[in-house]
């Protein structure tokens, strides 16, 4: 008996002390608890961005306060991955622009040639690279394409008369300068054989134009063809495909002429017919028209 009195004793302090490190813990839950919606309530609300229209604040200011901070953060992203691009596209653009303003000069030779801003680029390069690597053939192959002869080699010990010396130079001066006049006059014949082209090739009456302008030019600056038309007959000759279009639409032509000579036919046919008509009533009225008369004045009206 006296150690079963004993016993209940301490089971009741330790079902004590259970109990209130229970109530204290949920005492402590709560009170966190309080304190965060506190906090939430007191803190400052998360403003949108300024320049957002009045639709997407309304919407922002409704979204709970985790969302907003994800919906601005992700926000933050996607300005900062757009200044970069915005920035890319702008060092491109700069690119581009100085690469067109260094072609602008030989935008009609292309055109000439045949060829776009990519394919000229392309020739630089290639040519750059075969002097890079063989220097000599290179530069042979250049003086060839642009039809100069290097001048023949001296002897270094060779005396040159200082007078003679001078005339060379003022010589050399006076070429120099009628390079420079007969590049410009070169310049601008080609501005205006690619005038007249553009023209040609617009006209209606030359439909596959655009097809062999190439072909064209060629023909009309090499002195193959005296004219457009001609260079245009010549190179549209040299295209099958073309040359049975035109035949085709010639033919169409031709029969579209005989059908309106046709109907033309008929019309003074009719008209004949009338005149007719009206002469035969005239002359059974009684008019004192002979018969030689009457049917050289039918033939008149037929003849007409």
């Amino acid at each position: 008996m006296t150690t079963s009195t004993q016993t209940e004793p301490a089971n009741n302090d330790m079902e004590d002390a259970y109990n209130e490190s229970l109530e204290t813990s949920q005492n402590e839950e709560i009170k966190s608890e309080r304190d965060e919606a506190t906090e939430d309530l007191t803190a400052s609300p998360i403003e949108p961005p300024q320049h957002w229209s009045g639709d997407y604040k309304e919407m922002f200011k409704k979204q709970p306060k985790d969302a907003q901070e994800f919906i601005l953060s992700r926000h933050k992203e996607m300005e900062a991955d757009y200044t970069r691009k915005t920035q890319e596209l702008s060092k491109q653009r700069k690119l581009a622009e100085a690469v067109e303003e260094s072609l602008n000069p030989y935008r009609n030779d292309f055109e000439l040639h045949g060829i776009d801003e990519a394919a000229a680029v392309k020739r630089l390069l290639a040519v750059h690279g075969m002097l890079k690597q063989n220097p000599e053939q290179g530069l042979i192959w250049l003086a060839e394409q642009y039809g100069f002869r290097p001048p023949q080699e001296t002897a270094t010990d060779e005396f040159i008369d200082p007078t003679v010396a001078q005339l060379k130079a003022e010589l050399s001066k006076t070429q120099a300068g009628v390079n420079r006049m007969l590049q410009a006059q070169q310049q601008q014949s080609q501005n205006q054989l690619l005038t007249t082209l553009n023209n040609f090739v617009s006209d209606p009456k030359n439909p596959h134009a655009t097809d062999v302008k190439t072909d064209i030019a060629n023909l009309y600056q090499s002195g193959v063809a005296s004219s457009m038309e001609e260079a245009y007959n010549m190179a549209v000759a040299k295209r099958p495909e073309l040359r049975d279009k035109i035949i085709t639409a010639k033919i169409e032509a031709a029969k579209l002429s005989e059908k309106s000579a046709k109907e033309e036919s008929v019309r003074k046919a009719k008209k004949a017919a009338s005149g007719i008509r009206s002469t035969s009533a005239s002359v059974t009225k009684g008019e004192a028209v002979s018969q030689r008369d009457y049917l050289s004045k039918l033939y008149d009206e037929l003849s007409t």
